[in-house]
């Protein structure tokens, strides 16, 4: 079993499509996942407040980085609300680049990884993550973040 099993995606300019993908290989993997505003599951809450819900059930939160400004609000509250609860917040590139980074990431993050199920696992099964560039190359951490063992 993975030291973090209940996963959160947050998500910013990358299409529905890529993000149940993703979803789909972490179910795969014995994870069970929740998707910030793509179900709305309890029609009697606001889309803030189910998200702040399904963040208190996670473990961690997978911040989904596609191409375009990283200017997404919801985002932002979604990546601060997880460090306010002590979460694992991890980016994860999927056609984004340096610019596309929401700055709560950079500042909050524990990582900072291209799309690769390997990599996510192993972040997920409890082991460092890196910080890398959009293509995988290392690169310098704005914070040095590890909330593993806290």
């Amino acid at each position: 079993m993975r030291k973090y099993n209940k996963i959160f995606i947050s998500h910013q300019n990358v299409n529905d499509e890529k993000i149940k993908e993703l979803a789909d290989q972490l179910e795969e993997n014995g994870c069970e996942v929740m998707i910030s505003n793509l179900e709305k599951q309890l029609p009697e809450l606001s889309d803030e407040e189910i998200t702040y819900e399904q963040i208190d059930e996670c473990e961690a939160l997978l911040v989904l980085i596609g191409k375009g400004p990283n200017d997404n609000i919801c985002v932002e509250k979604e990546i601060e609300e997880a460090d306010r609860q002590d979460k694992i917040v991890v980016g994860i590139y999927m056609g984004g680049d340096e610019k596309s980074i929401p700055k709560s990431l950079e500042n909050i993050g524990e990582g900072l990884i291209i799309y690769d199920i390997k990599k996510i696992l192993s972040v997920l099964d409890g082991n460092p993550c890196p910080w890398e560039d959009n293509r995988g190359f290392p690169r310098q951490p704005i914070n040095k973040v590890d909330k593993r063992d806290c």
